[in-house]
């Protein structure tokens, strides 16, 4: 079941329903070897709050784009990824993904995909931002590219 490559349409689009909230964002940094005190110590940060490891919210965009498309066999490669606004821990996450180029190979192929992701700020974010509850905003436009079977 779910999206095989022979199903993937240029121009469609995917509302993402499930929604993920930003968790351990100090351990994710850590992971990475990724220093920044911003990461760290809300006293390093331009925000007065910790700030949310960039990589991270592209990890949680790409779990999405898994579990939207579960056919999809691995990211080959990325077109740009800009990452607009800032993610704080407790953020809630929703990505939209946009099929924006199929190319057949000889079993499966090669969809371009676009995830727009949005954050609803929860408290940190909102303190940060000087934002009232349910602001939400674009925090990354990331394309990439995916083999699907």
């Amino acid at each position: 079941p779910g999206s095989h490559f022979a199903s993937l349409k240029q121009g469609a689009a995917y509302a993402v329903e499930g929604r993920d909230t930003v968790t351990f964002a100090p351990e994710i940094a850590r992971l990475t070897l990724n220093l920044a005190m911003t990461h760290f110590d809300a006293g390093g940060s331009a925000y007065g709050e910790r700030l949310i490891f960039g990589g991270h919210t592209i990890a949680m965009a790409a779990a999405t784009a898994v579990r939207a498309f579960p056919e999809m066999a691995t990211i080959v490669a990325w077109r740009s990824c800009d990452h607009l606004a800032p993610v704080f821990e407790g953020d809630i996450l929703q990505t939209r993904l946009d099929v924006t180029g199929v190319r057949p190979l000889e079993e499966g192929g090669l969809a371009d995909i676009r995830a727009v992701v949005t954050a609803e700020y929860g408290a940190a974010g909102q303190k940060a931002l000087k934002v009232a509850p349910g602001t939400t905003k674009d925090v990354l436009d990331w394309r990439f590219v995916a083999l699907f079977a």
